[in-house]
């Protein structure tokens, strides 16, 4: 921000971010454009409004500060829907797989995301380990959802407005309930953003593989037989969830896995869930200094591979079949 010079005019000084980076998720956008477009900001060319539209008439924008200004195009920049976009039947079945549905009070056990108790618990251990995460920015005091200004009204069947559990998934991958764990045979990719999605990808893609056909060295699926240890992995979906709650706040994370900054420690989880070493550094020091991309995991399947003797394993109704990869 310092290099952007923001506060040196007032025209840009009032695009300056409202909140820190550390709290900013896989929106946060980098400025690498070779012109200068803050010299264009400043120019006649531009005008820069902060406020909220209080209505429209025919060719104009009226402000509830009472400005208004001539305009040809209504542009609304108001984000997306972050459910997925098939209806999954039986009707309910959102609550056990994982993924956002509507909040409610005495939920079924089944439904993880409404356990208000683990919740509660989760943020306990995480501001009790992350003291600094207490101190949460205020990005927007003045803030009201679109549809809640004069003149706009929506429909949930048209555009759900209400609000919705977050994600729900153990390792940002599978659903966490003990029928599912057991039949491995449900998982959603691509619901994980950060700015390594590439990596994310790669690694995900080759979990839910090794997942699909139980060769994980630390198989979820091993806990549906095991109450003890169901309940250890359901309250760590909800802990490793809720993290995005207090860690990135003013973006995603509290409704689906969204960081950036935390990616290496989450490729390290998935790498040790498949039996591989999450070190790809050549020493300790290159591990201390030299940063992680696309090119320290590119052997990983192969290495992947090696490790399970050459052979993949598909289950068939519970039994293992073996063939050549």
């Amino acid at each position: 921000m310092t290099l952007n010079k923001y506060d040196s005019h007032p025209k840009t000084a009032k695009l300056k971010p409202w909140t820190e980076a550390m709290f900013t998720g896989a929106s946060f956008s980098i400025l690498n454009y070779e012109q200068d477009i803050m010299e264009l900001i400043k120019s006649d060319i531009i005008d820069v409004h902060v406020g909220e539209v209080d209505h429209l008439s025919p060719g104009k924008v009226h402000l509830a500060d009472g400005t208004e200004f001539e305009s040809d195009v209504f542009l609304a920049n108001t984000g997306w829907k972050h459910v997925p976009p098939i209806k999954l039947l039986p009707e309910g079945i959102e609550k056990e797989l994982g993924i956002p549905h509507a909040l409610a009070d005495d939920a079924p056990e089944a439904d993880l995301a409404n356990q208000r108790d683990l919740a509660e618990r989760a943020d306990e251990e995480i501001l009790a380990r992350f003291p600094r995460l207490r101190r949460q920015p205020v990005w927007n005091e003045g803030y009201k959802p679109l549809t809640s200004q004069k003149g706009i009204d929506s429909s949930d069947a048209v555009t759900p407005c209400a609000p919705l559990t977050p994600f729900m998934l153990h390792r940002f991958l599978v659903p966490p309930s003990a029928r599912f764990l057991r039949a491995r045979d449900v998982a959603f990719a691509g619901m994980t953003s950060n700015f390594s999605n590439a990596i994310t990808a790669h690694l995900a893609g080759l979990w839910i593989s090794a997942y699909f056909q139980g060769r994980l060295a630390a198989d979820p699926g091993a806990a549906a037989g095991d109450a003890a240890a169901l309940r250890a992995l359901r309250y760590e979906t909800v802990l490793f969830n809720r993290w995005g709650r207090w860690r990135y706040p003013t973006d995603w994370g509290h409704k689906n896995p969204n960081f950036i900054f935390d990616a290496v420690p989450y490729f390290d989880l998935l790498l040790r869930d498949l039996g591989l070493d999450p070190h790809r550094k050549k020493g300790w020091f290159a591990e201390m200094t030299d940063p992680y991309g696309p090119e320290d995991y590119q052997d990983i399947t192969d290495e992947w591979v090696r490790k399970n003797g050459g052979v993949s394993a598909k289950i068939t109704n519970g039994k293992k079949k073996n063939g050549n990869v």
